[in-house]
């Protein structure tokens, strides 16, 4: 592959400030190495953009430097900024944007910021041996002492905020006995414990004066009696249940019944649970209980039907949201075995039961109404109905099945039938072997002059048909041509037409509506002219120019061509075009793409353009920005 040559504007350094670079055009000098591009084609603008003069770059073991060089008039020393060999990250150090005092420091923030300061500040400074202070020390910031310190005495902190520990990870023990009140100094903002460090017993002699109790139940052997209400806050966090398999007392629903074990919820035996809308509740249980013994919810304690929405199962646990739609009584129990478990109140108005209901009064449903199912249900109605029967969709909705069909139908007025399918229908006035006509005011007729014996079609009378034979799938005539021709002017051919001779269009346009036209001719000649009914080329010019114009929108209808301008001499390629008397005029000339470019000119024919792998070269050709 002949690799493209690429020359930079080059010349002396002496001569940069005569010569006149175009904007964005790049020169070298060739004696200093001093690279420039122009700014706006003014010589006294060109922008200096770097030299090797003012840079050392990395090597395996060095880092790179900047140069900051000495006037040119008095020689080639430098001040050199370099980075160390290895770093362990980036570095950025910001300098001071004013100038420092005298005798003033550069200090560093810690970030890279520095500044200019006369008094410095020893951030985490560690003193390794005494520290001996011969007066009073005043302490405006942190103290930190690593060892153990021993107050001997009455120790007093005045003015501030006493902090004692870290709560995640130190201790405070408390020898000697409070005697003075434990007050917050804000109300309702501090807590005593958290929600995974709880204290363990509170012993008051006196009132707990408390806002709200929020704890994991209350247990009474009797009755919870007077509150005014029950009040249960939304929570988005699940209530867990502990749950564990023991065998089955007294104390069970379902002592004597079904399997000998039960379910243990919390060291309560199968209690029946009051739930509340819109939280969620996990049943957790023992890997090996949960094998043998799956904790799953019902709509009937005899499991008949199981209850599987907004519940999850796992290996450990069973858990179940409630929401509005949940059934307002469930039932847990294990699938393996028979009432093990017992109630959920769900506390939701869903009718959702798996038993007979009886409305002894009146039933007003509103909304949709499903009704059994077709394959296994049966609905009975005993009653009469007394109001019509109406589909929710007109055309939509039948009465009975291809395979299960009603009986008899009994109308006493008018049958509104759009279609009509029946197995067999008998008109008394037709007569066998006549074709059967729409006749006056839609009613079925029938005419002798017109049979069919269900091979020959008969027609008694006269048809309009001239000169024509229809025999089979072919139309001959008996004699001359066949000219179709329609009354609008147009000959449809529904199917495919071939035509075995030559096929000659006469008009002044050809119109082809297809998807794709497909031609094997291997050749396409256009711009012929009509010489006594054959085309040749033409013998003069004819001021046209002969192309392709495509058709295509964007914003607006437009036109593309690709086309011999018979103006210029030219093939022309063009997004945007006019047409005038068969004269192209572009208004925009069209992008071109194409896999590879080569040109044959006054170097002769090569390659310019080429692709290999991923890349594409520019080769055959130099690119020369000249001299200076």
């Amino acid at each position: 592959m002949a690799a493209p040559v690429l020359q930079f504007k080059r010349g002396q350094h002496a001569n940069v400030g005569v010569a006149s670079f175009k904007a964005g055009e790049p020169g070298f000098t060739t004696d200093k190495y001093d690279f420039y591009i122009g700014l706006d084609g003014t010589h006294t603008n060109q922008k200096f953009l770097g030299s090797s003069r003012y840079w050392l770059r990395e090597a395996a073991s060095t880092g790179s430097a900047v140069r900051v060089v000495e006037g040119s008039g008095n020689g080639d020393n430098y001040i050199e900024l370099k980075s160390p060999a290895s770093l362990a990250g980036n570095l950025t150090y910001t300098l001071p944007g004013t100038q420092g005092a005298a005798n003033s420091i550069i200090e560093n923030d810690g970030s890279g910021n520095l500044t200019f300061t006369n008094t410095p500040t020893f951030t985490g400074a560690t003193v390794t041996g005494d520290l001996a202070v011969g007066g009073g020390t005043s302490i405006t910031g942190d103290l930190y002492v690593g060892g153990t310190s021993e107050f001997i005495g009455v120790v007093t902190f005045r003015g501030g905020t006493v902090r004692l520990g870290d709560g995640d990870t130190d201790n405070i023990v408390v020898g000697g006995e409070f005697a003075s009140h434990l007050v917050p100094d804000q109300d309702g903002t501090f807590d005593l414990g958290t929600t995974t460090k709880e204290w363990r017993n509170l012993f008051l002699d006196g009132t707990a004066e408390v806002d709200g109790i929020n704890n994991s139940g209350v247990t009474t052997t009797t009755a919870l009696k007077g509150y005014s209400y029950l009040q249960a806050p939304h929570s988005a966090s699940t209530q867990n249940y502990t749950v564990t398999v023991a065998a089955k007392t007294a104390a069970h629903r379902y002592n004597g019944s079904g399997s000998s074990n039960g379910y243990v919820i919390d060291g309560v035996e199968s209690p029946t649970l009051t739930l509340t809308p819109g939280k969620t509740y996990r049943f957790t249980l023992s890997s090996s209980d949960m094998t043998s013994h799956p904790f799953r919810f019902y709509l009937d304690a005899a499991k008949t039907y199981a209850y599987t929405t907004n519940v999850t199962t796992a290996a450990t646990y069973a858990e179940i949201t409630i929401t509005d739609t949940t059934p307002a009584i469930l039932h847990y129990q294990c699938s393996a075995h028979s009432l093990m478990g017992n109630t959920l109140v769900c506390n939701t108005n869903a009718v959702h039961t798996p038993h007979a209901a009886t409305f002894e009064a009146g039933l007003n449903a509103k909304g949709d109404v499903d009704l059994g199912d077709a394959t296994s249900d049966t609905i009975t109605a005993t009653g009469r109905f007394d109001s019509d029967l109406i589909p929710s969709t007109d055309g939509a909705r039948d009465l009975g099945s291809s395979a299960l069909e009603w009986q008899d139908l009994f109308i006493d007025g008018t049958a509104n039938i759009d279609s009509l399918a029946a197995d067999s229908a008998a008109v008394a006035d037709l007569t066998s072997g006549r074709v059967v006509l729409a006749g006056t005011s839609g009613e079925l007729e029938d005419s002798a002059n017109l049979t069919f014996d269900g091979t020959t079609l008969a027609v008694t009378g006269n048809a309009t048909v001239d000169n024509v034979r229809i025999d089979g799938n072919e139309i001959d005539t008996t004699s001359g041509g066949l000219t179709l021709d329609s009354t609008s002017g147009t000959v449809t051919v529904d199917d495919n037409l071939t035509v075995n001779g030559t096929f000659t269009v006469l008009g002044t346009q050809s119109i082809i509506n297809t998807e794709t036209l497909k031609v094997e001719d291997s050749l396409i000649e256009i711009g012929l002219v009509n010489s006594g009914g054959s085309l040749v080329a033409p013998t003069s010019d004819a001021n046209i120019d002969v192309g392709v114009i495509l058709h295509y929108y964007s914003g607006s209808a437009k036109k593309a061509a690709m086309y011999w301008d018979d103006s210029v001499s030219r093939l022309v390629f063009a997004d945007e075009t006019s047409e005038n008397t068969s004269v192209l005029t572009a208004s925009s000339y069209a992008d071109v793409e194409f896999k590879g470019l080569f040109i044959n000119d006054c170097a002769g024919q090569s390659q310019v353009i080429s692709c290999t792998g991923t890349e594409r070269f520019l080769e055959n050709i130099t690119v020369d920005g000249g001299s200076f």
